[in-house]
């Protein structure tokens, strides 16, 4: 249970970064590289884009990575939930208090 619910939060702290970083970067407008706030919420999902651009194939724009990115994450915090809500329900008494 500690090990999923540890996933989930790490999903969720990437997936904020994520977001984040695309708001951050529409307020910013073209100057965004220079925002520190935008620079450090890009330090955090950088690695993230990277294996997403390494398993993905060539035919898909570098600009879309960043949707991709959050598309996987999406995906992956549902089937986190899932997970959890499963050993909830199925665990022993008192593992979800």
């Amino acid at each position: 249970m500690f090990l999923i619910v540890a996933a989930k939060a790490l999903v969720e702290i990437a997936l904020l970064a994520g977001v984040g970083r695309f708001i951050l970067g529409l307020l910013a407008g073209k100057p965004k590289e220079q925002n520190l706030f935008w620079q450090m919420l890009d330090i955090m999902v950088r690695p993230l884009h990277k294996t997403v651009r390494a398993v993905t194939p060539g035919a898909i724009l570098d600009s879309h990575i960043p949707l991709a990115t959050n598309t996987l994450l999406v995906m992956g915090w549902f089937v986190l939930t899932f997970l959890k809500i499963e050993q909830c329900v199925n665990g022993a008494p008192g593992v979800c208090s």
